[in-house]
């Protein structure tokens, strides 16, 4: 039998997710927010299907940004 795994969000994370949306829509609008929040939503929710297909990705790679070449 397959194992089981359920994604459970703590208080300080939801606390998060509404602190970036509020953010994110003071500084764009609320569609954008709502956009970018449900995007994380969404990969997270995919972590329930594919629980050992997800990369770890540290804060060095998510602060890099990459030209359209490709080249950091």
């Amino acid at each position: 039998m397959a194992a089981t795994y359920r994604i459970v969000f703590t208080p300080e994370a939801r606390d998060q997710l509404v602190h970036l949306h509020s953010y994110i829509a003071a500084a764009a609008d609320h569609d954008t927010a709502s956009g970018f929040v449900n995007g994380i939503l969404d990969h997270i929710a995919a972590l329930h299907a594919f629980p050992t297909g997800a990369r770890r990705v540290t804060i060095f790679e998510l602060a890099c940004v990459r030209s359209p070449g490709g080249d950091v």
